[in-house]
């Protein structure tokens, strides 16, 4: 039998429903649950397109949600929902805040905790010497004053900006725009494993998202 968090685990692997819209069901249905276990019908009545229902229905009917928890578990990923303690408070005050977090993480801290203080530090992918030497010399600043470096670890800025919290002694968080199994670019996989050591790597996005 499902539980609510399951719910909300199952419905964050269906990304055509988004943060807005999984609002707008839980007004609707009340809990997660009740909406996953809905009639198609149901969301053709209460607003959803033609494709949008039949795609929910197909990806419905096609989820199992045992062997997606077995994955999770397996790539050492945990997941926080909005309104968890250990929900960053600030990213929670946004009106499309996502509904749940996949991390990967290995140290004390919650990620409520890492993320108290922190900065996002982001730029180009091809960097100047000039903008290297800032960056590091910025982050090293930041992290000596307490904070948690936040950045998308791609190449360039965000890359160094990752390694120069590391080397300093500090705290980093990384922000992907796919699944948190997989680093990408591949060239950063050595340094994911040491943001995960240090940090965290989250996504709002399920595994297997390219």
């Amino acid at each position: 039998m499902m539980t609510e968090r399951e719910a909300w685990i199952a419905f964050s692997t269906f990304t055509a429903i988004g943060p807005q819209r999984f609002k707008l069901l839980l007004q609707y249905f009340r809990s997660a649950l009740t909406a996953w276990s809905a009639q198609a019908k149901t969301y053709r009545e209460i607003g959803f397109s033609e494709r949008l229902a039949s795609s929910f229905e197909k990806h419905r009917r096609t989820f199992s949600l045992a062997s997606y928890l077995k994955q999770l578990h397996t790539s050492g990923v945990e997941v926080c929902l909005l309104g968890d303690k250990e929900y960053p408070v600030r990213l929670a005050s946004l009106d499309d805040a996502p509904s749940v977090l996949y991390i990967r993480a290995e140290v004390a801290e919650t990620l409520a905790d890492l993320t108290d203080i922190s900065l996002a530090v982001i730029g180009t992918r091809k960097m100047s010497a000039y903008g290297k030497d800032v960056c590091e010399r910025l982050v090293t600043q930041l992290v000596d004053s307490g904070m948690t470096i936040v950045s998308g670890l791609a190449m360039g800025i965000d890359s160094v900006a990752h390694r120069t919290a590391i080397e300093a002694g500090g705290k980093t968080v990384a922000v992907l725009a796919g699944g948190v199994e997989s680093v990408y670019p591949p060239a950063n996989t050595g340094l994911g494993r040491e943001i995960v050591q240090n940090g965290a790597i989250i996504s709002e996005y399920p595994l297997g998202t390219p």
